[in-house]
């Protein structure tokens, strides 16, 4: 089974604004390229005339002005999706490195990683019978499925495709730690995209949550495995006022639906609920929860089996 070169894959931006429940003007969805995306950020810092972090607000000493933030993480595959350095104070950068790397290596995201990056890495899962499965990515070969032990009836390597379900034990990291990294990608975002409806103070709870998350201030957040859907990101903003037209009035929701490769989220940057479900099987987490191990089953859909 063959996995694609993220940094090649889609990146694509809709927006739809809402007056009282009513959508009343929808952008045209956009296909987001290296250099469209530098265009935005110098929209960005233009209108950033105080030269104050994004998410604190506050001016940026010299001394912690010198860092690149990565919007959509590197370890997703993409590269260029990032800010210069004196738009996000290093040491908001640097205290979000914890909860990043708990979203990128644990969880849903942790163990379909192999298919997202265009370089050497595997994930192995041990099940309780002592059979292994192990998802792995080798440069120039692409992604593999191993299974070590007796799987039973496996499809007939001679028909070519087919699909495979695993029910997989998978290390959930502490929700409390998804949900920072995500908002937090999800607001750096639509700083890039829309800076006027970003930096409103009506986002104030979302952006201190980012910058200091407790159980107090906690977002909840829905999740969910999208299993045919292509490797790339596709972000979706739904800005809604109670005025008569978009931008007049109260901002009221901020709703964000973010698929980034094959797990899509949804989350309100100004609301305390999240976007409403995409699936039955979306996953919610509406409180602060431990790190723990449970099942996933994921279905994998190939395109050819060899012995090993």
């Amino acid at each position: 089974m063959v996995g694609e070169n993220a940094a090649e894959c889609p990146f694509r931006v809709e927006q739809e604004m809402a007056c009282s429940g009513k959508v009343r003007s929808v952008r045209t969805p956009l296909d987001v390229t290296p250099e469209h995306w530098r265009e935005l950020v110098a929209v960005l810092r233009a209108k950033n005339t105080l030269e104050t972090c994004l998410i604190t607000r506050q001016r940026i000493p010299p001394a912690h002005a010198k860092k690149k933030e990565h919007v959509v993480l590197q370890g997703l595959g993409i590269h260029w999706a990032e800010l210069p350095p004196g738009l996000v104070d290093d040491r908001v950068n640097n205290s979000a490195s914890a909860a990043e790397k708990a979203f990128l290596q644990l969880g849903l995201m942790g163990t379909l990683r192999p298919l997202y990056v265009n370089a050497r890495k595997s994930i192995v899962f041990q099940m309780p019978s002592g059979k292994r499965i192990e998802f792995a990515r080798e440069p120039g070969d692409g992604f593999a499925i191993r299974l070590y032990g007796d799987f039973g009836d496996l499809p007939d390597e001679a028909t070519g495709t087919g699909e495979l379900t695993f029910r997989l034990p998978v290390e959930e990291p502490a929700t409390l730690l998804v949900s920072r990294a995500i908002h937090k990608l999800s607001y750096l975002l639509l700083c890039v995209l829309d800076p006027d409806l970003a930096l409103t103070s009506a986002l104030d709870g979302t952006r201190a949550f980012i910058a200091d998350p407790r159980s107090g201030n906690y977002r909840p957040f829905l999740e969910v495995f999208v299993p045919r859907s292509p490797s790339g990101f596709h972000v979706n903003v739904q800005a809604e006022w109670d005025g008569r037209k978009p931008g007049v009035g109260t901002l009221k929701r901020v709703l964000i639906r973010l698929r980034l490769h094959h797990v899509l989220y949804g989350l309100d940057l100004l609301g305390r609920l999240p976007a409403p479900p995409l699936q039955l099987d979306a996953e919610y987490h509406p409180s602060p929860r431990p790190r723990r191990r449970r099942i996933h089953e994921l279905t994998w859909h190939f395109d050819s089996m060899e012995p090993a």
